[in-house]
């Protein structure tokens, strides 16, 4: 074995495939393989009980060997059997494949032998080695299957929950079967639920999944995450009340065979955790926690940890893929600024589940990405560690777009793809992949992973079916005819069907508001809770009219919320960007929307030091509860200038006010209007700090008041005292924009 082990680490080796002749040489490597666009995991190959290949070499002096079985992604494996060859005859070596764990040693990595790694073998070969440098000719034939698979008495092992718990924190148990399965993903094959009784004596039920663990490390400035070990079973369980929970499992295959593991308790306390957040039932325009609190999301969109568009549309330039070490350091800043909640993308690059053989950790439709599983995972730990909740994007329009951001000659699904026989593809972009019965059938699979993984999360704050559905082909055609509106709501109450939990729900369109309303019917079936869609805009059209606009364009039911804005699709100049994120942010507070809009660019923000934008706005809406139905939108052009330092040019004049009032309570934001459609490189010097003042609504009532007045950037208060008014307020000397909170205290 010592000298296997000098071969393989060191370059003493020559690859070929099916014969070759080796000159001088001591070791090489010999194999046959599959055709790569057309290799799927083979169901033939984990019934097998061994794996076999026929080797023949000619050489003067003995030779040993081993069998090597290497997967798509290079993972190489290689007997523990070693084999003497003698020359001139052919030998068929035969290796078991039936035992997890037993026969075959990694190199190279840390995973360990299981039925995956049987049945998804693209290369058989033969490794060897012989003490003397000597000439030999190799030769393979005849890389095959025999016997069965020994199959074992289901059973569940080594099951182990937590000894305690906390209420509204997810937790996890973990177990193994004494059985493996060829799909462990599909349900018909192999379902295995968890069994819950509460304190209350209440039984929920919900599925579990398979997973691994990983090693997570960074080469130069690229994320990797390697498999350590064999897969094995988890569940996840988010406890309501405090009290003693009992817990089992129950495993049930497509035999019909049944196992269920015994019953575990664990005790759990209330450390006073919000809980999840739904609707509002106090106002179902906004959102609230379990506990009754409000929650405002305060977002921005990091779709990805990479955009292209910024590179070159922005002229950032090109930017390290770093994975989720990206996520790692924009949490953490983005927390500084007050930022709650990020939209993160289920994307093919990050953190699908399912996607193109071709891609390293994917086998096509029904298999599932373990390592994007855990990358995701780690994202929800760093959630949870600076309390920013995740707008979750299952699918992006990209994935079934054959123009806008295509990626559909890579999806799974393409039939007409290259590897479409490795993927298992059976769509074209002719089919209307919402009223496609496979489709589904893969989505509701999906479900169940995703429900069973993520699905007690406290840290989502919505599930987003789809990112900018009306992109997806066929879209118009699906709409009118209803088969998109019906898929959604089956699709949304199958996921719920697998978790205690009503996350909320809702999908998305590209555009503005004028698109929402030509769609409006996606969100009006019962299963989505709340409405998204884009802010964009057209050069000429300031971001505060465009928040106007979608004010008066959208009076709906649910609660509205803007996950995508900044100029136009295509971003814009840095002065009319930072402009749209200043005025985007403010504006939203006083046109009733469920919480602040998500600018798309996040590396415009968090790169280009634009963070204090959200610092500001953030600060300032601590403590206000926009659920009271009190609050009346109201504007006011009546800014006068009493005084400033120099002549300023009439446009500079120009000051608007928006604001939020209800009886006895008044907030609002001053703001120059040019400089919010293109925002200043820097602010002004003090000289050029203005006092003014701003006339007060109609129905305003006089008195004493609390007066407060806020910077915009930093969200302190410039200003705290008591005044007297009545129709006009003083306003505390700013630059481009101020906020004030008023409260009445008296007469």
């Amino acid at each position: 074995m010592i000298k296997l082990l000098f071969f393989l680490f060191f370059p003493l080796f020559v690859f070929s495939a099916g014969a070759e002749e080796f000159r001088n040489s001591r070791s090489g490597l010999v194999s046959l393989s599959e055709k790569r666009e057309s290799f799927r995991p083979s169901r033939k190959a984990f019934e097998a009980g061994m794996v076999n290949i026929d080797c023949r070499v000619i050489a003067p002096y003995p030779v040993k060997a081993a069998v090597f079985l290497k997967d798509k992604d290079g993972n190489y494996f290689q007997s523990e059997k070693e084999f003497t060859l003698e020359s001139g005859r052919w030998h068929t070596l035969s290796v078991p494949i039936d035992e997890k764990g037993r026969h075959w040693q990694p190199f190279g990595h840390k995973m360990s032998f299981d039925a995956q790694v049987a049945s998804a073998a693209l290369e058989c070969g033969v490794s060897f080695w012989c003490d003397e440098e000597q000439n030999i000719d190799v030769s393979l034939r005849n890389w095959h299957y025999s016997g069965k698979r020994r199959v074992f008495p289901l059973q569940v092992i080594d099951f182990r929950v937590p000894a305690e718990g906390e209420v509204n924190k997810v937790h996890e148990g973990k177990f193994e079967l004494s059985r493996e399965y060829f799909n462990y993903f599909d349900p018909d094959e192999i379902a295995v639920d968890c069994e819950v009784l509460t304190p209350e004596g209440k039984k929920i039920e919900f599925p579990a999944f398979l997973t691994a663990d990983f090693e997570r490390k960074k080469v130069f400035a690229e994320e990797k995450f390697n498999r350590i070990g064999s897969v094995y079973w988890a569940f996840r369980f988010t406890p309501r009340s405090e009290g003693v929970y009992r817990v089992r499992v129950r495993a049930k295959d497509g035999g019909g065979e049944e196992a269920f593991s015994p019953w575990r308790e664990f005790k759990v306390k209330n450390t006073g955790k919000k809980g999840f957040i739904g609707v509002s039932r106090r106002n179902p325009h906004f959102f609230e926690y379990d506990s009754g609190e409000l929650f405002f999301p305060v977002g921005l969109n990091i779709h990805t940890n990479t955009d292209l568009r910024s590179e070159y549309r922005l002229k950032f330039g090109p930017m390290a893929d770093q994975g989720a070490y990206d996520y790692d350091y924009y949490f953490e800043q983005c927390s500084k600024a007050g930022i709650n909640c990020i939209e993160v993308w289920m994307a093919s690059w990050t953190c699908a589940l399912e996607w193109d053989s071709a891609r390293r950790g994917y086998n096509g439709m029904g298999f599932y990405n373990l390592a994007h599983a855990a990358r995701l995972d780690h994202i929800f730990e760093l959630a949870e560690k600076y309390g920013i909740y995740l707008n979750l994007v299952w699918d992006n329009h990209g994935k079934f777009a054959a123009s806008a951001n295509q990626e559909w000659h890579d999806n799974p699904a393409n039939k007409e793809g290259f590897f479409a026989a490795a993927n298992g593809g059976f769509l074209t972009s002719k089919d209307d992949i919402f009223g496609n019965e496979e489709m589904e059938k893969y989505f509701r699979r999906r479900n169940r992973y995703i429900a069973a993984r993520y699905g007690q999360q406290p840290m989502i704050f919505a599930i987003e079916l789809w990112s900018e559905v009306n992109l997806v082909f066929n879209f118009r055609s699906s709409y009118e005819k209803g088969t998109i509106t019906a898929q959604h709501g089956r699709i949304i109450r199958d996921y719920l069907s697998h978790t205690p939990v009503r996350h909320l729900t809702t999908t998305h369109v590209s555009g503005d508001s004028s698109t929402n309303l030509s769609w409006i019917k996606l969100w009006e079936i019962p299963e989505i809770t709340h409405l998204v869609g884009d802010a964009y805009r057209r050069e000429s059209f300031p971001m505060v009219d465009q928040m106007r606009k979608q004010r008066r364009d959208i009076e709906f039911p649910k609660p509205v919320l803007i996950t995508e804005f900044g100029g136009s699709s295509s971003g814009n100049a840095n002065s009319r960007l930072e402009a749209d994120l200043h005025a985007g942010l403010w504006s939203a507070i006083f046109k009733r929307q469920a919480g602040l809009p998500f600018l798309w660019w996040h590396d415009f923000v968090i790169m280009g030091n634009r963070l204090k934008h959200f610092k500001g706005v953030s600060g300032f809406v601590k403590g206000i509860d926009f659920r009271d139905e009190a609050w009346q939108c109201r504007e006011s052009r009546a800014v006068n200038l009493d005084y400033f330092e120099f002549s300023m040019p009439f446009w500079m004049r120009r000051y608007d006010a928006m604001l939020l009032m209800k009886p006895d309570e008044l907030i609002g934001w001053v703001f120059h209007v040019e400089s919010m459609f293109e925002y200043p490189g820097q602010l002004w010097s003090e000289p050029w700090r203005l006092q003014a003042s701003m006339e007060l609504p109609g129905d305003f009532r006089p008195g004493s008041y609390r007066v407060e007045f806020y910077d915009t950037l930093s969200g302190e208060k410039t200003f705290s005292g008591v005044m007297k008014l009545k129709r006009s307020l003083p306003l505390a000397p700013f630059q481009l924009d101020t906020a004030f909170k008023l409260r009445r205290i008296g007469d």
